[in-house]
């Protein structure tokens, strides 16, 4: 679809857009002439109305996630447009696709939270440019610079995050370092609605422009990564293909190794789902041991209070005893942490606490610090945090009761501000109230009612208020399933 005029000026200037729509009725000569007023570009006749397709096109595309058709979806079109400004084509790109694309879903989805990360091995200059006054957006390049000799010269600005190495071709080691100590890490404290991939490979293994060594095993793992976020409403957009897209001849084996990339993500989902299998075993296994050495406990006590005498229990300076706290360390230095509040799990049983997590406000600090995400960035002992779920937790069986008949619909909205973004069911009395980054309603009604136990209608994660943390079990897979139906028509994937 020929994306709309009123869509254009999102990002770029009237007299922009008038005078690249006039190349339509220029000659041969004059498009050559024309063509040498810019930085690397090509024109043609048909050069206006293909950009105009390529911006279309991934407007459908977002339209079809945000509209719940499809959890992702990818855009693969010409001409790409990462290195356009609001008045100016260069590097073979006219519209800029992803910064009109993000415009249109804050206009017309109300979404606030959108990350852009951009792997093309050129700094998406133009996406800069047009998107860093943007509070919603926050935008990511991983890029080659050469101390500004590499296309387009540009580097951003290095105090925002930092500067990488400059250490000759980079390839999957340096990429994945990028992602799991800074580009995770900041991804997952930012926490997006929405996730956009400016997917250029033109840093691919064998590229004689990019000069870089990723595999597509590679972008199939940073893929994968970056679907964790905004519940797997993530888009892929082209930048460029292999030799930066400069020779059709490729494409037929570049689209063969975007094939390989697919099936190395659906490898590392089977191997991470095999994993947590077996960890949440353990974890089990772990929780049950538990429960009945602190029952064997508790009737010692009162065997011991009945009867007047005997043995008295000692006591220690420990806390309460729980299940896996969920910490993973790197098997290479990371920079910094997301750390999962621990802490008593008495705030939300007894009313005093300020109830932390997803859904509910914290009163400890649960992110990182960027300096010393970016300062530690070389230190041995240095390690990663990440969240993982408890597989039992003690208040499964009060918490979580059985389904209303109606069973559960996605779309309903907060009971108190009608607000439809971001809302949670709690899965004791099956009211919906919305979570702490709207007005904090669901953390209100885990206070007043000591309901623990919420599913998130966004990313249908649970999480216990009790034991300040996300939890997957047996118990709460209903109502998982009952939404996962609801949302998408389709039964929950095994």
């Amino acid at each position: 679809t020929t994306c709309q005029h009123k869509k254009l000026t999102l990002c770029h200037t009237e007299s922009y857009i008038k005078e690249l729509a006039e190349t339509r009725k220029l000659s041969a000569e004059d498009l050559d002439r024309k063509q040498c007023e810019y930085n690397s570009i090509y024109l043609c006749p048909d050069s206006y109305d293909c950009a105009l397709l390529a911006t279309g096109s991934l407007l459908n595309v977002v339209d079809t996630v945000l509209t719940g058709k499809s959890r992702s979806g990818v855009a693969i079109v010409r001409p790409p447009g990462h290195h356009a400004d609001a008045g100016n084509p260069a590097g073979f790109c006219f519209f800029n696709s992803a910064p009109i694309a993000m415009k249109h879903a804050q206009k017309k989805y109300n979404t606030q939270r959108i990350l852009i990360v951009d792997w093309d091995v050129h700094h998406g200059n133009g996406t800069q440019n047009l998107l860093e006054r943007d509070p919603g957006i926050l935008y990511i390049s991983l890029h080659r610079f050469d101390d500004g000799t590499f296309y387009p010269g540009s580097s951003g600005d290095p105090h925002l995050v930092g500067k990488g190495l400059e250490k000759g071709p980079m390839g999957d080691a340096e990429y994945l370092a990028a992602f799991r100590h800074i580009i995770m890490p900041i991804a997952y404290e930012y926490n997006p609605e929405l996730v956009l991939i400016s997917a250029g490979f033109d840093a691919a293994r064998g590229d004689p422009l990019g000069g870089y060594d990723v595999t597509p095993e590679g972008y199939g793992l940073m893929t994968h990564m970056l679907s964790s976020l905004a519940g797997g409403k993530v888009i892929m957009v082209l930048e460029y293909w292999k030799s930066a897209g400069y020779q059709f001849n490729l494409l037929k084996h570049q689209a063969e190794k975007m094939e390989i990339l697919l099936e190395a993500q659906v490898a590392a989902e089977e191997a991470a789902a095999k994993s947590k299998a077996e960890e949440e075993s353990k974890k089990q296994a772990a929780a049950e041991q538990a429960v009945t050495e602190l029952t064997q406990s508790i009737e010692s006590l009162s065997t011991t209070e009945q009867g007047g005498g005997g043995p008295k229990l000692q006591e220690t300076g420990g806390g309460d005893q729980k299940p896996a706290s969920g910490e993973i360390h790197g098997d290479a230095a990371a920079a910094g942490s997301l750390q999962g509040a621990q802490g008593d799990s008495s705030g939300a049983e007894g009313g005093t606490e300020e109830l932390m997590g997803a859904a509910g406000g914290s009163n400890q600090p649960i992110g990182f610090q960027i300096s010393a995400l970016l300062s530690d960035a070389d230190s041995e002992e240095a390690s990663l945090f990440a969240v993982t779920p408890l597989s039992w937790c003690p208040h499964l069986e009060a918490g979580v009761k059985p389904l209303p008949a109606k069973g559960l619909d996605v779309t309903a909205q907060c009971q108190i501000c009608s607000g439809g973004k971001e809302n949670w069911v709690c899965l004791t009395c099956y009211q919906v109230f919305c979570g702490r980054y709207i007005n904090e309603h669901m953390v209100q009604h885990g206070k007043e009612v000591n309901h623990p136990v919420v599913l998130s209608y966004a990313d249908l994660s649970v999480w216990c208020y009790g034991c300040e943390q996300y939890v997957h079990n047996e118990m709460v897979l209903p109502a998982k399933r009952a939404a996962h139906l609801n949302k998408f028509g389709e039964d929950m994937p095994t």
